[in-house]
């Protein structure tokens, strides 16, 4: 009879191991599959992040190319303007008749400038990390507990 109590013993025994082993393996994938989650969540909020600044970034170069097109026209408005009033010295009521064509052209140009420059700001941005994640991020626990029990 007590042989048979210690092999009944033992059996538990071997049988209670397996059941920890087996725990242990259960947890840990939990463990895994939940730092993965975590992973695809941290992921994707990058990627979200990450394409909302290159779209401010495209936003704003593509705004600044226009003024830049816009100011290259300015200037060879203005070239174009002072070659014209050039050819014209020479013979007064040209060049009178020519600077008072000038006048509405260069006060259209300053309206024009004064938009452009209006025009020419961009935004600022930076990461801003989240006040709730740093808390967790900070926490000595972290992501999680061990909770324990008797079986």
């Amino acid at each position: 009879m007590t042989s048979h109590f210690y092999t009944t013993y033992l059996t538990d025994i071997e049988e209670k191991i397996k059941a920890v082993e087996q725990l242990k393996t259960e947890e840990t994938t939990k463990l895994e599959k939940y730092r993965t989650e975590l992973k695809e969540f941290v992921d994707k909020r990058i990627d979200d992040l990450t394409l909302h600044v290159t779209q401010l970034r495209d936003n704003d170069v593509d705004l600044l190319k226009k003024q830049h097109a816009k100011s290259k026209n300015i200037e060879d408005k203005v070239a174009t303007t002072k070659t014209n009033l050039q050819t014209c010295e020479q013979t007064p009521v040209k060049l009178f008749t020519e600077s008072k064509r000038t006048r509405h052209e260069v006060a259209q140009l300053q309206v024009d400038i004064a938009n452009i420059v209006t025009k020419t700001k961009y935004q600022v941005y930076w990461v801003h990390k989240d006040d709730q994640m740093e808390a967790v991020l900070n926490n000595k626990v972290g992501v999680a507990t061990i909770k324990l029990g008797k079986a």
